[in-house]
Protein backbone atom coordinates (compact mmCIF):
# COMPACT_ATOMS: atom_id res chain seq x y z
CA UNK A 1 0.00 0.00 0.00
CA UNK A 2 1.15 3.23 -1.10
CA UNK A 3 1.03 5.86 1.50
CA UNK A 4 2.59 9.71 1.14
CA UNK A 5 2.65 12.60 3.67
CA UNK A 6 1.89 15.99 2.88
CA UNK A 7 1.11 19.19 4.64
CA UNK A 8 -2.83 19.85 4.72
CA UNK A 9 -4.98 21.75 2.23
CA UNK A 10 -7.79 23.56 2.53
CA UNK A 11 -9.58 20.80 0.34
CA UNK A 12 -8.78 18.31 3.09
CA UNK A 13 -10.98 20.20 5.71
CA UNK A 14 -14.04 17.15 5.10
CA UNK A 15 -11.21 13.77 4.71
CA UNK A 16 -9.92 15.38 8.49
CA UNK A 17 -13.45 15.84 9.62
CA UNK A 18 -14.21 11.96 8.61
CA UNK A 19 -11.19 10.67 9.99
CA UNK A 20 -11.43 12.66 13.70
CA UNK A 21 -15.07 11.90 13.74
CA UNK A 22 -15.18 7.77 12.92
CA UNK A 23 -11.89 7.40 14.78
CA UNK A 24 -12.50 9.01 18.27
CA UNK A 25 -16.29 7.07 17.43
CA UNK A 26 -14.56 3.49 17.42
CA UNK A 27 -11.38 4.38 19.40
CA UNK A 28 -12.60 6.22 22.50
CA UNK A 29 -15.96 4.19 22.88
CA UNK A 30 -15.21 2.14 26.10
CA UNK A 31 -14.21 5.35 27.93
CA UNK A 32 -16.18 8.37 26.69
CA UNK A 33 -19.13 8.80 26.91
CA UNK A 34 -21.69 7.59 24.49
CA UNK A 35 -23.63 10.80 24.72
CA UNK A 36 -20.26 12.85 23.58
CA UNK A 37 -19.23 10.59 20.96
CA UNK A 38 -22.52 10.26 19.42
CA UNK A 39 -23.34 14.28 19.08
CA UNK A 40 -19.59 14.20 16.88
CA UNK A 41 -20.41 15.84 13.30
CA UNK A 42 -18.67 15.48 10.64
CA UNK A 43 -19.89 18.57 9.35
CA UNK A 44 -19.76 20.62 11.82
CA UNK A 45 -16.18 19.43 12.00
CA UNK A 46 -15.66 20.39 8.19
CA UNK A 47 -16.69 24.01 9.30
CA UNK A 48 -13.77 23.63 11.73
CA UNK A 49 -10.83 22.07 9.70
CA UNK A 50 -11.47 24.34 6.62
CA UNK A 51 -11.20 27.55 9.16
CA UNK A 52 -8.38 26.00 10.57
CA UNK A 53 -6.70 25.61 7.67
CA UNK A 54 -7.37 29.10 6.27
CA UNK A 55 -6.49 30.68 10.15
CA UNK A 56 -3.10 31.95 10.27
CA UNK A 57 -2.78 29.19 13.22
CA UNK A 58 0.93 28.27 13.49
CA UNK A 59 0.56 24.44 14.27
CA UNK A 60 0.75 22.29 10.94
CA UNK A 61 -1.04 19.54 9.96
CA UNK A 62 0.28 16.59 8.00
CA UNK A 63 -2.42 14.14 6.20
CA UNK A 64 -1.40 10.31 5.22
CA UNK A 65 -2.81 9.80 2.12
CA UNK A 66 -3.76 7.21 0.28
CA UNK A 67 -5.19 6.62 -3.66
CA UNK A 68 -5.81 10.98 -3.33
CA UNK A 69 -7.54 9.89 0.43
CA UNK A 70 -6.70 11.24 3.76
CA UNK A 71 -6.57 8.34 6.04
CA UNK A 72 -5.02 9.90 8.78
CA UNK A 73 -3.58 13.08 9.97
CA UNK A 74 -2.00 14.78 12.85
CA UNK A 75 -1.31 18.53 13.86
CA UNK A 76 1.71 19.49 15.78
CA UNK A 77 3.61 22.73 16.88
CA UNK A 78 5.53 24.12 19.59
CA UNK A 79 4.80 23.67 23.46
CA UNK A 80 5.10 26.89 25.52
CA UNK A 81 8.79 25.77 26.46
CA UNK A 82 10.17 26.61 22.97
CA UNK A 83 12.53 23.97 23.13
CA UNK A 84 9.58 20.92 23.12
CA UNK A 85 7.33 19.77 20.55
CA UNK A 86 3.90 19.29 20.89
CA UNK A 87 1.55 16.30 19.07
CA UNK A 88 -1.77 17.85 19.36
CA UNK A 89 -4.01 15.72 17.60
CA UNK A 90 -2.90 11.59 15.94
CA UNK A 91 -5.93 10.03 14.32
CA UNK A 92 -6.13 7.25 11.61
CA UNK A 93 -9.15 5.64 10.13
CA UNK A 94 -9.82 1.87 11.70
CA UNK A 95 -9.62 0.64 8.72
CA UNK A 96 -5.69 1.15 8.49
CA UNK A 97 -4.84 1.17 12.35
CA UNK A 98 -1.89 -1.43 12.93
CA UNK A 99 -0.95 -1.05 8.87
CA UNK A 100 2.33 1.59 10.19
CA UNK A 101 0.08 4.98 8.61
CA UNK A 102 0.12 6.32 12.61
CA UNK A 103 4.11 5.10 13.00
CA UNK A 104 4.64 7.42 9.32
CA UNK A 105 2.82 9.82 10.68
CA UNK A 106 4.88 9.98 13.66
CA UNK A 107 8.07 9.67 11.92
CA UNK A 108 7.26 12.90 9.91
CA UNK A 109 6.62 14.56 13.16
CA UNK A 110 10.10 13.84 14.56
CA UNK A 111 11.55 15.06 11.82
CA UNK A 112 9.98 18.45 11.97
CA UNK A 113 11.07 18.52 15.56
CA UNK A 114 14.06 17.73 15.05
CA UNK A 115 14.77 20.50 11.42
CA UNK A 116 13.47 23.02 14.18
CA UNK A 117 15.49 22.41 16.95
CA UNK A 118 13.46 20.86 19.51
CA UNK A 119 15.53 18.78 21.75
CA UNK A 120 12.03 16.87 22.76
CA UNK A 121 8.45 16.79 22.35
CA UNK A 122 5.15 16.21 23.93
CA UNK A 123 1.80 14.81 23.78
CA UNK A 124 -1.22 14.25 26.03
CA UNK A 125 -3.01 10.66 26.18
CA UNK A 126 -6.14 9.36 27.66
CA UNK A 127 -5.15 7.01 30.65
CA UNK A 128 -8.00 4.97 29.33
CA UNK A 129 -6.66 4.49 26.06
CA UNK A 130 -4.27 1.58 26.24
CA UNK A 131 -3.99 0.81 22.72
CA UNK A 132 -2.42 4.99 22.15
CA UNK A 133 -0.43 4.67 25.03
CA UNK A 134 1.28 1.29 23.75
CA UNK A 135 1.58 2.78 20.53
CA UNK A 136 3.62 5.65 21.83
CA UNK A 137 5.69 3.76 24.26
CA UNK A 138 6.58 1.40 20.99
CA UNK A 139 7.70 4.56 19.51
CA UNK A 140 10.05 5.58 22.39
CA UNK A 141 8.27 7.66 24.46
CA UNK A 142 6.99 7.67 28.15
CA UNK A 143 4.83 9.09 30.84
CA UNK A 144 6.10 12.14 32.45
CA UNK A 145 4.55 12.48 35.64
CA UNK A 146 2.22 15.34 34.34
CA UNK A 147 -1.16 14.39 34.84
CA UNK A 148 -4.89 16.61 34.27
CA UNK A 149 -8.55 15.81 34.10
CA UNK A 150 -11.18 17.08 32.51
CA UNK A 151 -14.85 16.78 32.81
CA UNK A 152 -16.34 15.50 29.21
CA UNK A 153 -20.40 15.34 29.45
CA UNK A 154 -20.43 14.54 33.11
CA UNK A 155 -17.05 11.98 33.02
CA UNK A 156 -14.04 13.18 34.34
CA UNK A 157 -11.53 11.69 32.19
CA UNK A 158 -7.85 11.62 33.11
CA UNK A 159 -4.62 12.95 30.13
CA UNK A 160 -1.20 11.75 30.69
CA UNK A 161 1.32 13.32 29.75
CA UNK A 162 4.16 11.79 27.13
CA UNK A 163 7.31 12.47 26.15
CA UNK A 164 10.51 12.10 23.96
CA UNK A 165 13.83 13.16 23.85
CA UNK A 166 15.12 13.14 20.46
CA UNK A 167 18.86 12.34 19.91
CA UNK A 168 21.38 14.53 18.02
Amino acid sequence: MKVYYRNAAVEDAADIAYVEVVSQQIAYRHFLPATHLDAMSVADRTKCWHGFILSDDPTQIIVAAHEEQVIGWMRIGKYSDPELGYIFDLFVLPDYWGKGIGEGLMNEAHQVFKDKGNGAALLYVFEDNARARRFYERLGWSPDGRVYDKDICGDTVRFLCYKVTFEN
